[in-house]
């Protein structure tokens, strides 16, 4: 009873959780299919204003609808759209540092433009996961995503990509220490003619410097690096271009044992590492080499503070697993024009409110469910551990009877033949109800006899059909004699009787676990004589105290765990 009780408080609760989540997606849904109404060429131009305005979070809702709704047996006109869309939701990821998110959606794009041999946007791609793999530090992998970009340039004849892939591959051959690859696509860049001179003069520089460090050529190493930083000044992503010549030349002041000298270049890149949330890869970087250069002038506690930083860093970049809250809603005033815009302003705000008490409403129902999940699991122990003790007293009881079942038949058959006794027994009530019969007392006893013998000495009474018709058949005798006999000898009716040896019997195989360990209650049932295997449990329970299945499992745990 107990079971079906804390079974009933958890689907009510269920239900109560459930009623309300639906309830607080509604307000979501309403939004979402305004949106996806939408024609997707007009949210794809819609993003891409937003993500030109930097407008990210914006950008991200549109370009994430019309991923929903891809599939590959669209036209393939059509797909190059979906495959924007999907390279543009891995570079805003990649914004968020979220590595993983953003691997994952380049990879799809990447699936649609091999479907429709688009192989100019995917070059694209191939720059865009190489970076990822970049942030992985898995080089390598990195430097292969370029080549094929840098190949696709030259196939598509796209001048650009070409110019993209060289600079990214130069950094990379930098990274592994392979500085003929980095001389060779120095010249490549070069061949270009791009105009982009300062470019080019830092990567040379940069590059120069690293073969001078490898070789111990520290000064010349410190004039190539700074004349890197100048040139990084002019360069299209001057911060990351800088923030890599100060940590060289902290790199190289290290090498030559002026800590000082490295610590304030290296607080020079902290400066630029720290500056946007975008350089957090670069910020962890700055913290790992500053723990470097304290271990190696044995500052224990600033080796400590920075090995901490660079860990806390790291961690926070592992877990934006998950898609910032949209906090720029900018994006309504486009869809709404006018009157619509203070609606769903105002709607968004409310769902806001709403999600924060939903969140509270479902903390709270947790906590009071843990709770009473809790105590009601230490009641049904408790309760457990008395039922079993009683289970193993009846059991332990059944078996007694059993032992000394003989006896008992040999009490059953004196008391049969005693002709005094109490006022108010069986016999002498039964003598009364049959006091009209014709049979003698020898006869009786005869009769009584020979239905003892069947009972001992046969499992006739086990069959599903034996009746008292039978058992009249088997003693020779009329079915009222045998039932008055029965009455008079036994105090009980014949069915009662009956059942009684054919519990005794089940629970005997009940306890031969070797030969009915098997055997299933439906199984032992039927073989003992009963039709309805709920009857069999009613009728065993009431006379054994426990239930069939309850006796079974005793029984077999004492025959794998025998009792010291």
């Amino acid at each position: 009873m107990r079971k079906y009780l804390l079974l009933c408080l958890v689907a009510l609760l269920g239900i109560i959780i459930l009623y309300v989540f639906v309830n607080y997606r509604t307000g979501y849904s309403r939004l979402y299919k305004y949106f996806e109404n939408l024609h997707d060429v007009a949210l794809v131009e819609m993003g891409n204003s937003y993500y030109k305005r930097n407008s990210l979070d914006s950008a991200m809702i549109l370009y994430s609808i019309v991923c929903s709704k891809y599939n590959s047996g669209l036209p393939d006109e059509m797909k190059r759209l979906y495959a924007h869309s999907f390279n543009r939701c891995g570079s805003i990821y990649l914004r968020y540092n979220n590595y993983t998110k953003g691997l994952r959606m380049f990879l799809n794009s990447l699936d649609i433009c091999e479907e429709t041999d688009d192989q100019e946007y995917t070059s694209k791609i191939y720059n865009n996961i190489a970076n990822v793999y970049y942030l992985f530090k898995d080089y390598e992998t990195s430097s292969k995503f370029c080549e094929k970009a840098y190949e696709l340039g030259v196939k598509n004849h796209d001048k650009e990509m070409q110019n993209i892939a060289l600079k990214n591959q130069i950094g990379l051959d930098c990274f592994l220490g392979d500085y003929e690859k980095v001389q060779e696509h120095l010249k490549l860049f070069n061949r270009l003619q791009t105009n982009d001179i300062y470019t080019f003069h830092y990567y040379q520089c940069i590059s120069n410097g690293a073969i001078n460090l490898k070789q111990q050529k520290f000064s010349e190493a410190l004039v190539d690096f700074h004349t890197s930083s100048f040139y990084a000044d002019s360069c299209a992503t001057p911060k990351r271009m800088k923030y890599a010549s100060l940590s060289n030349l902290s790199k190289t002041f290290l090498y030559m044992q002026r800590s000082d000298s490295a610590i304030y270049y290296l607080k020079k890149a902290e400066e630029i590492a720290s500056s946007n949330d975008q350089y957090l890869n670069l910020l962890v970087e700055c913290y790992d080499d500053f723990a470097e250069i304290y271990k190696n002038t044995n500052n224990a506690s600033l080796y400590l503070e920075y090995k901490k930083r660079f860990l806390n860093v790291a961690d926070s970049i592992l877990n934006m697993q998950k898609f910032s809250r949209i906090k720029d809603m900018q994006f309504f005033h486009e869809m709404d024009k006018v009157e619509k815009r203070v609606y769903y302003l105002n709607e968004m705000q409310s769902l806001k409110d709403e999600q924060i008490k939903f969140q509270q409403f479902v903390l709270m129902t947790v906590a009071c469910a843990f709770v009473i999940i809790l105590l009601l699991s230490v009641i049904l122990s408790i309760q457990n551990k008395k039922l079993k003790k009683a289970n193993n007293e009846l059991f332990n009881r059944n078996i007694e009877m059993l032992k000394f079942d003989d006896e008992e038949k040999k009490k059953r058959w004196q008391a049969c033949n005693e002709n005094e006794g109490e006022e108010d027994s069986p016999e002498i009530i039964q003598k009364v109800k049959y006091q009209g019969s014709v049979i003698s007392d020898e006869e009786k006893r005869q009769l009584q006899e020979a239905i003892q013998n069947v009972m001992d000495n046969t499992l006739e009474y086990c069959s599903v059909d034996f009746n008292l018709d039978k058992m009249a058949s088997l003693v020779n005798s009329r079915t009222k004699y045998v039932s008055q006999v029965i009455n008079e000898c036994y105090g009980k009716n014949f069915n009662i009787f009956i059942n009684e040896y054919r519990i005794k019997e089940a629970c005997r195989k009940l306890i031969d676990v070797d030969n009915y360990g098997s055997y299933t209650i439906a199984h032992i049932a039927e073989s003992v004589g009963f039709k309805s295997n709920a009857n069999f449990n009613v009728t065993f329970k009431k006379m054994t105290g426990i239930t069939p299945s309850m006796y079974q499992s005793i029984a077999k745990k004492r025959k794998n765990q025998p009792e010291a």
